[in-house]
């Protein structure tokens, strides 16, 4: 079998060349919708850490400083 029969550059083989590049697409497509993914929840459980510790901090100062409202 020649070399040239072997090689993916012919014309009955553009339906291949097409098919390799959509799931290129798409597997570029899935990894950064996984990653933006990773990043917004990474960013929602930063923000849920500050708000929890901005509350404590608020009720910390309140018991220091003896005032009555000091509720979490």
């Amino acid at each position: 079998m020649p070399v040239s029969l072997i090689l993916a550059s012919g014309p009955g083989t553009a339906w291949l060349n097409l098919t390799n590049g959509a799931l290129g697409l798409a597997v570029l497509l899935c990894c950064g919708l996984i990653m933006g993914s990773a990043v917004y929840e990474f960013t929602a459980r930063a923000r849920g850490r500050a708000h929890i510790m901005r509350h404590a901090d608020a009720a910390v100062h309140a018991l220091l400083h003896g005032r009555e409202d000091a509720k979490g």
